[in-house]
């Protein structure tokens, strides 16, 4: 009876634990986390690009548009600040970015409005238009990013570390809850 007991209040104690750091999960591998400069802004690179090069980051924001190339895709983001669990949030940017993924990314998947995460190496300055004015893009190499759901469940693109079950091209990878596609996809009455 007394071992019942202890064990009754050992799972009573750990359980909660247990069940508390399968949820504090950060989408961006440790690896790339270790070694990304924090701190570093769009600003910051734009007034000073060499001093950055090399430098890997993680920055997030929402997708303004999705560019396949020749050589992959470019994926031009509205950067927002990270939250303790690196989800993109709020209004307030710094301005944009542009990831560099080596991969083809679907513009339907990658479409204005979706918010993702990147850890990517700053490759420099891109000059692009918006609208008359040449806008200086700090470019990403893309070595991982995470694409979030609207109900703010992700997934994520492991890259060389992480979990097994993944789909599509390397470093690309998706995975996620239940089968509420179309709501957390924003596809409410797209037919395209």
């Amino acid at each position: 009876m007394r071992s019942a007991t202890s064990l009754l209040h050992a799972c009573a104690v750990l359980g909660p634990v247990v069940l508390l750091s399968a949820c504090a999960h950060e989408p961006i591998s440790k690896p790339f986390r270790q070694e990304a400069r924090r701190g570093v802004t769009v600003r910051a690179v734009q007034e000073d690009p060499a001093a950055f090069k090399g430098a890997v980051v993680i920055w997030g924001g929402e997708v303004i548009k999705t560019v396949p190339t020749s050589i992959g895709s470019d994926l031009f983001v509205l950067q927002l600040p990270l939250t303790s669990d690196e989800r993109p949030s709020g209004q307030t940017s710094e301005g944009r970015f542009i990831a560099h993924s080596p991969s083809f990314l679907d513009p339907r998947v990658y479409r204005e409005g979706r918010r993702v995460t990147v850890a990517g190496e700053i490759e420099g300055i891109k000059p692009e238009r918006i609208g008359n004015a040449e806008y200086p893009y700090p470019v990403l190499d893309v070595k991982q990013m995470v694409i979030w759901r609207r109900a703010e469940r992700y997934y994520g693109s492991w890259g060389l570390y992480g979990w097994p079950y993944y789909w599509g091209p390397p470093g690309f990878g998706w995975y996620g809850w239940g089968d509420d596609w179309g709501d957390d996809w924003g596809d409410e009455g797209d037919d395209d």
